[in-house]
């Protein structure tokens, strides 16, 4: 077996690596206070999360776990730039209620669920220098929501309870400690496999850039493969179509995301087809989104990144 090479760095090597774990503490400190006093965790996109809290916010949770949106972010001020610093994110019930969507509002229905195993997740950058933590915001971008306890570091959650994030910020290098945890009530969403308010898919439809993609894709190839003209007996135009994919896009591809009826989305090609009264027959192509860390699975499309 070959052996590994060892040789002595120059001291030119050393100083420019020197120099770049220097920036690095660098980029932050301003931010810093060695006694942590003025320690301050501020919430990113707190109108966004708002405007969801407003229409009671939901998260979708799958088997091999989808992504949040909107992604919680925060900026963080005040560390000790030297120190070593992880940063955890768990999730708490926020009451003792299972939650029911009724006649288009949410409403108690019996009690919760046992809680499940607790599941904690540490944010990738972990451990660093308060001064890497406090140089931009820290997303947590990568966090996935399950309802399956699969052991993949992914969090577990009950559909229908509602839920808030915590974010835990614990020092170490030394002994460990916690320094603090913080929670935004603006974050706080019920945990769902599907959709249940429209008014929810139409936020995550238009804020999400994921959800715009999918939307974009879908539009272009309804261009691309709409006929010049449909038949007689259908009573339209291609140009009365074009301007009812728009309406689909805004209103009718909304309320068929959260149709009871709408039982044909996980075939590998999936029709959506306009109602009988507005061009009958006229299908129209969506693709189905692929979990990007799981290709060979077709999940119902909930749009969350």
């Amino acid at each position: 077996m070959a052996e590994l090479g060892c040789r002595k760095p120059s001291d030119c090597t050393i100083s420019r690596l020197l120099s770049v774990v220097e920036s690095e503490l660098r980029a932050g400190r301003d931010k810093g206070d060695p006694t942590e006093k003025q320690l301050q965790v501020v919430l990113e996109d707190a109108t966004l999360w708002q405007r969801f809290r407003e229409v009671t916010n939901e998260m979708i949770v799958t088997k091999n776990g989808r992504r949040m949106f909107p992604v919680l972010k925060i900026s963080v001020s005040g560390l000790d730039p030297n120190a070593m610093y992880s940063f955890l994110l768990d999730f708490v019930p926020t009451d003792g209620h299972r939650w029911k969507y009724i006649n288009g509002e949410w409403v108690p229905a019996g009690k919760p669920e046992t809680p499940n195993h607790s599941c904690v997740y540490i944010h990738p950058d972990s451990p660093n220098f308060g001064a890497h933590w406090m140089k931009a915001a820290i997303s947590f971008s990568k966090v996935k929501l399950t309802n399956k306890l699969n052991g993949n570091g992914q969090i577990m959650l009950n559909s229908l309870h509602k839920y808030e994030p915590q974010v835990h910020i614990v020092r170490v290098g030394g002994p460990h400690r916690m320094v603090m945890n913080c929670s935004f009530p603006e974050t706080q969403f019920i945990a769902v496999t599907a959709y249940q308010n429209e008014e929810i898919t139409a936020l995550k439809i238009k804020y999400n850039p994921f959800a715009k993609a999918f939307l974009d894709a879908k539009e272009k190839n309804h261009s691309k493969d709409a006929p010049e003209t449909v038949s007689e007996g259908q009573h339209m135009t291609y140009s009365h179509c074009k301007i009812l994919s728009a309406i689909v896009t805004e209103d009718l591809f909304v309320a068929f995301f959260s149709s009871p009826k709408l039982t044909y989305w996980r075939a590998p090609a999936i029709i959506f087809r306009y109602s009988q009264d507005m061009t009958p027959g006229l299908s129209h192509p969506l693709h189905t989104l692929i979990c990007s860390q799981c290709h060979t699975q077709r999940e119902v499309p909930a749009l969350d990144p």
